[in-house]
């Protein structure tokens, strides 16, 4: 056994990969122009499906798909209807570059063992059963598969927070990696145009909440189940790629333009501001009332060596002479840094 020490106060980073969804009925125009921004963001995996019932595809338009993510370094993970996977189809898809094939539903065993030889297995996450595991465990690909969860068009027919992070919490126990979707923004895809998240309570959340939920339940990677994303949702995923989050505040200058990090020890009452023990006072009066969550404070000369150390309110606290009010998150802002996951770090953004 190899035991790796940490430094002291060392951050505990964390981040989150993300992917979008392409469908080719909107056109090879849309799917390049995607397909460019997620090569501009690093991101190097779509969903998609060929079982479109307004659209039907032949295996050349699904063989094109798959090239042409291919010249932007993107994997496609397709949804494609058992009739379609021939043994002909399917030598096709491989030749052209498909690496990752979903079943919706499982077929027949010998079905299954032409397709896993294929391709690395995409398990319906929402539906998987024990059953279907040890299958694929007899057959030897149970320790490559990967679990990608529904999306809902129909809206209040997605699952709850719960269910969600008890299904990974399981898959998880298996060595499966889990994949789930959120919304995307305006145009919607259709025909109802409602967004497409896995999780229902995300189909109107704000975005940056429902990512904070779905990495605390256990999710690898979030796709975009819609099409569309706009610049700020663009914003959103690179930040939490890169392991932090903004925030609206009214606070210090010096407290702006910088990723802000939690200790690796992290309190569940404030979030301590990394490097900041020692730094001048940067004003605001002495806590007189009860601080609330979100409300930014800094040490006094009252606390000794703490003197300088800034800190953000997790929950509500009782006043304390020791520390000065310097400034507080938005409204707007309390509800996805009180569900910020450990790890991820904050930039404050004065409006």
């Amino acid at each position: 056994m190899r035991i790796v020490l940490t430094k002291y106060m060392e951050t505990n980073r964390a981040n989150i990969s993300f992917g979008r969804s392409i469908y080719i009925n909107l056109g090879e125009q849309v799917v390049t122009q995607v397909l460019e921004e997620m090569k501009a963001a690093r991101q190097t995996v779509a969903f998609t499906s060929f079982q479109l019932p307004e659209h039907p595809l032949e295996i050349s338009d699904m063989t094109r798909l798959v090239e042409l993510a291919r010249s932007y370094e993107v994997d496609l993970i397709p949804d494609i209807a058992h009739k379609d996977l021939t043994k002909e189809n399917i030598a096709a898809l491989k030749k052209a570059g498909l690496s990752y094939l979903r079943l919706d539903e499982f077929g027949d065993e010998a079905f299954i063992e032409r397709c896993g030889k294929a391709f690395t297995l995409v398990v319906n996450a929402s539906t998987f059963t024990h059953r279907e595991y040890k299958l694929l465990e007899r057959l030897g690909f149970a320790k490559k598969i990967i679990a990608c969860h529904n999306y809902y068009p129909k809206v209040y027919s997605g699952i709850s927070l719960s269910k969600f992070a008890t299904i990974n919490q399981n898959l998880h126990a298996f060595g499966v990696k889990v994949l789930a979707f959120i919304p995307g923004d305006e145009p919607l895809r259709g025909p109802l145009h409602e967004g497409l998240p896995t999780v229902e309570t995300h189909r109107t959340l704000d975005t940056r909440l429902a990512i904070c939920e779905l990495i605390k339940a256990h999710t690898d990677m979030i796709l975009v189940g819609d099409t569309f994303i706009n610049e700020s949702t663009q914003k959103v995923m690179k930040e939490f790629q890169e392991g932090f989050v903004s925030l609206k505040a009214e606070a210090p200058v010096e407290l702006t333009g910088k990723v802000l990090r939690d200790r690796i020890d992290a309190s569940d009452f404030v979030y301590r501001i990394l490097g900041t023990r020692g730094w001048a006072l940067l004003g605001g009066e002495i806590s007189t009332t009860t601080r609330t969550v979100g409300e930014i404070n800094q040490a006094n000369s009252q606390y000794g060596r703490y003197q300088g150390e800034i800190e953000i309110a997790k929950v509500e606290l009782p006043q304390d002479a020791r520390q000065n009010v310097i400034g507080h998150l938005l409204p707007s802002e309390i509800a996805v840094f009180t569900a910020l996951p450990e790890g991820f770090g904050i930039q404050l953004e004065i409006e």
